[in-house]
């Protein structure tokens, strides 16, 4: 996990590379999860933010509502 997606040892896409920088959103403090997975095409590069449930969200999940 990291704060700094462009700050990782990889070359981004283009795309990516806008997306983190130019967000529809607020970025600052947000944490963003990296990962590899093995493709028999070669390694296969994943990037997301990383979104942590507030408690009064939990609840509302939870509740019979």
């Amino acid at each position: 996990m990291t704060t700094e997606p462009l700050g990782l040892p990889i070359t981004f896409a283009p795309t990516f590379e806008r997306l983190i920088k130019e967000a529809p959103y607020d970025t600052t403090g947000r944490n963003y999860v990296y990962g590899i997975a093995a493709t028999p095409k070669g390694e296969y590069h994943k990037i997301a933010s990383y979104y942590q449930w507030q408690q009064r969200v939990e609840k509302l999940l939870l509740s019979d509502a």
